[in-house]
């Protein structure tokens, strides 16, 4: 049967722990403890509660239940300090120990019903024991029997570990659970006979491409070559020169379309060349197959194998009008319909509703050069100083991660040390194509002298002319690597969630807000090629000030009345 939220919640927690509302009758009524002393445990465990956003009465006191959420915790959300949000957790470490509450979480987890204790023990294989360990006490502590364990309890056990956060990969231990399980039922006497489905890696579309004919992968391997070289003089060239990355990311795309194809019971013998693939009645049974995986509803990545189609039939098969006519028209039939920016990204958003947030996020680069100039250790300070920096850039410089994170102070950087700068990005680095150009107010230029003449080589000496460099090889940092850190010291220093690309979206707010309609400004600021893509996107952000004008509008056209009527008195 489906397992609830509350029961998913708690599957990890130490069956019998008490409450913290046990927790906090206990600590009230320990006459060894003085009043001052009663009185800051108690705070304790409310405050802890508050931070958990949970009453007492719905949070285990199992440390192991608790670690990994009081882990999350960024003291800033809570308008707290480092400093004392340690000390609530060791106050409230101590109030567990006096309400005797810790012995479950010291690494003694409770013991397994009878059943599963005979499971466990008849395993002769290491890996299987520790292998199985947690999926027993999952199935254990919400009443699953061995002989009931189906792949209806593997899902709920995947989403409890997703729930509680105590592995980074739940997937990864889902799918070695489903093959221990399996492997036990083949090799271990009276074992459940029940098996379970080991879920796909990455529920794979894509078969290799060896599955198809030569002449398929040799005329594939063709067009992605043409991408690789742009000529000007040749009208049957691509413009534009693509990246590495972005062929790789072409040739996988090209995969999966032509599987979509066989999924769809094609022979792939028949998929002799990409001619095959843009054909319309071809192109329009491939993007059903995705259609139909998303809900028959379209998406960007829909759109984007679409649009793929047409880009093969034109610089790949040199189709005929009418074929790209038809292609066309499929890519607009399948573009998603709502415009603007993700749900997620417009949720973070509303974070900077409030002028607090704001000012916490501009404030932020200074407090980091502040605590580096606090660090223990040379390397620690010069972190803190390349991520107020990276920081401090975006907020300016609003650029997306793959530009900040390849920034050359030859090819990108002018000026020199004390003086004016400018960081300037040729178009042909940039995604679409539209030159970065950023005048470096005084505030970001001077910490981009200290990185670079106090901090840049204690993090990596052979740096060359990077600005952000790997740690040991002169190469760019990642943009995985890079975002990470930044959302990283975001969410330490100030509780506030958010992405390297969301500055784009957080600089179009604040402008809009303080001038609203000032579409202009911003697609020039963020380098969008039409002020049209811009409204999309941005549309409403300049409500809450034109909501807050049109609000003294009225309040000043309901008093005009009373006051030409005390006038009228005089």
């Amino acid at each position: 049967m489906p397992y609830d939220d509350r029961s998913l919640d708690l599957a990890f927690a130490a069956p019998g722990a008490p409450r913290l509302s046990v927790v906090l009758a206990a600590v009230s009524a320990d006459a060894a403890l003085s009043p001052l002393r009663r009185r800051d445990l108690v705070s304790a465990v409310r405050r802890v509660a508050a931070a958990l956003d949970r009453a007492p009465a719905d949070i285990p006191a199992d440390p192991l239940w608790l670690r990994p959420r009081l882990g999350k915790i960024a003291p800033a959300a809570l308008g707290l300090s480092q400093k004392t949000w340690t000390n609530i957790l060791s106050d409230f470490r101590a109030a567990l120990a006096s309400a005797g509450a810790t012995a479950e979480g010291r690494g003694r987890p409770a013991a397994l019903p009878s059943e599963w204790t005979a499971l466990r023990d008849a395993l002769t294989l290491k890996r299987h024991r520790i292998g199985l360990s947690r999926f027993m006490r999952f199935c254990a502590n919400l009443g699953v029997a061995p002989e009931a364990v189906n792949d209806e309890a593997l899902a709920g056990f995947h989403a409890a570990l997703e729930r509680s956060e105590l592995r980074k990969d739940p997937a990864t231990l889902v799918r070695e659970t489903a093959t221990f399980w399996n492997q036990a039922g083949e090799t271990v006497p009276g074992w459940p006979v029940g098996r379970l489905t080991v879920p796909d890696r990455r529920n794979r579309v894509a078969l290799s491409m060896e599955t198809f004919p030569p002449s398929f992968r040799a005329d594939a391997d063709a067009y992605l070559k043409r991408l690789a070289v742009a000529d000007l003089t040749d009208p049957d060239a691509p413009p534009r020169a693509l990246e590495p990355e972005t062929i790789a990311f072409r040739r996988g795309q090209i995969a999966r379309f032509a599987s979509a194809l066989v999924h769809r019971g094609r022979d792939p013998e028949t998929i002799a060349g990409l001619a095959d693939l843009v054909e319309p009645a071809a192109a329009r049974e491939g993007l059903r197959y995705f259609l139909d995986r998303n809900g028959g509803k379209p998406s960007g990545a829909i759109h984007n194998l679409a649009a793929l189609l047409k880009s093969i039939a034109k610089w790949g098969v040199r189709a005929d009008p009418a074929v790209l006519d038809a292609l066309g028209d499929l890519a607009r039939r399948v573009a998603p319909r709502a415009a603007g920016m993700t749900p997620k990204n417009r949720d973070r958003l509303h974070q900077f509703d409030d002028e607090a947030a704001i000012g916490e996020l501009l404030a932020l680069p200074d407090r980091l050069v502040a605590r580096a100039g606090r660090a223990r250790s040379a390397r620690a300070a010069a972190l803190d100083v390349e991520i107020a920096l990276a920081i401090s850039i975006l907020i300016h410089c609003p650029m997306r991660i793959e530009n900040l994170r390849t920034l050359s102070l030859e090819r990108h950087l002018s000026g020199r040390a004390g003086g004016p700068r400018r960081i300037v990005v040729p178009a042909g680095e940039v995604k679409n194509v539209k030159e970065l150009d950023f005048p470096l107010p005084a505030r970001v230029v001077k910490l981009l002298d200290l990185f670079l003449r106090d901090h840049r080589k204690v993090l990596n000496p052979d740096c060359g002319d990077l600005l952000f460099t790997m740690r040991r090889a002169a190469k760019p940092v990642g943009g995985g690597v890079l975002g990470q850190r930044i959302s990283r010291a975001i969410r330490r220093e100030t509780g506030l969630e958010i992405n390297p690309h969301l500055f784009r979206h957080i600089s179009a707010k604040i402008y809009l807000r303080a001038n609203p309609g000032a579409y202009e400004v911003v697609r020039r600021l963020l380098g969008h090629s039409l002020t049209s893509s811009t409204i999309d996107v941005y549309a409403g952000f300049e409500t809450d000030a034109a909501t807050r004008a049109y609000a003294e509008i009225l309040d000043q056209a309901s008093t005009a009345p009373l006051r030409r009527r005390r006038r009228a008195r005089r």
